[in-house]
């Protein structure tokens, strides 16, 4: 009898095993077409692949009792393989993985929901998920609507526009959150506060090399410039569309300046409801050190 029970666990492991090899090559495959179609910064991806690897592994495994062990350590895999493909690094890796495995939980639920009701077989489900996640690749046409963020600094003394002629160290001070992976500036040229004056912000990827933003003046007052950004072949245009930027100076009354840096964006990836708040903060974040960058050291 022992020696049954061994022979039944290794036919299972190999079940297992077998079944992980399967659902990583269906798993590849899809994503390569997905990355083909130009759907890789959609749903399609962050919804429908994490999906699409959870029917396989609880159709090929056996459906364990939980699902997530076996399934969690697929989309680790996938994760892992996909840091190599796609060559994004840690950060693509680090806000991909909360909804790949958020959508793996929800997809295993479900099934535990239908077995208790003894409903159809998993694959039936699928439809639900598939369906949606397809009318996504029609939205995706649809431009996103532009979001703004604004930070907002009152500095001592009394601060113009010609701060912004300087060409600070970038990477002096660059905060942690973009030390996670993201294109780090190297470089900048251009000067000037009238309109058609320009800069030209250069960043480097560790994966896809240097890339040059520029940033265009095309409105001037004497105490607002704004920028376009007719531009942008960094690697950061994978993730988000700059629009505009505006930056305000308001003199207050008790010697100090009120510094308003504003930005306009379109978020690039989908699902828009996941990830238009982790680029949200990364803006602001964003902002908030470029003021420290032109205005903050003349201010103390």
């Amino acid at each position: 009898m022992l020696g049954m029970d061994n022979e039944s666990k290794s036919d299972k492991a190999k079940k297992i095993l077998y079944g992980l090899v399967a659902v990583m090559v269906i798993a590849s495959l899809a994503f390569r077409f997905i990355v083909l179609e130009y759907y890789e910064q959609s749903t399609l991806l962050f919804v429908g692949l994490p999906a699409l690897i959870t029917v396989l592994m609880i159709r090929f495994t056996g459906q364990p009792k939980t699902g997530y062990g076996i399934t969690f350590k697929a989309i680790t895999l996938f994760l892992l393989m996909a840091g190599i493909f796609l060559g994004e690094g840690m950060v693509c890796i680090l806000f991909a993985a909360p909804i790949f495995y958020g959508v793996a939980a929800l997809v295993i639920e479900i099934k535990k929901f239908m077995d208790r009701r003894k409903k159809s077989q998993l694959y039936t489900l699928v439809l639900l998920p598939v369906l949606l996640v397809c009318g996504e690749v029609y939205n995706i046409n649809r431009e996103p609507a532009v979001r703004n963020v604004t930070a907002t600094r009152i500095l001592d003394g009394q601060i113009s526009l010609a701060e912004l002629n300087k060409s600070p160290d970038f990477m002096s001070g660059l905060p942690t959150f973009f030390k996670l992976g993201f294109p780090k500036p190297v470089a900048i040229k251009g000067w000037g506060t009238d309109e058609g004056d320009f800069r030209e912000i250069q960043f480097e990827s560790t994966t896809r090399g240097v890339g040059t933003l520029r940033l265009e003046v095309v409105q001037r007052t004497p105490n607002e410039l704004v920028f376009n950004i007719p531009a942008d072949d960094s690697h950061i245009a994978h993730w988000l569309a700059w629009q505009e930027v505006t930056v305000r100076l308001v003199a207050n009354g008790d010697k100090t300046t009120t510094v308003t840096w504003s930005t306009d964006y379109r978020c690039e990836l989908a699902p828009l409801w996941y990830f238009e708040p982790i680029e949200d903060y990364a803006v602001a974040i964003c902002s908030d050190f470029l003021i420290d960058s032109y205005f903050e050291s003349d201010a103390d």
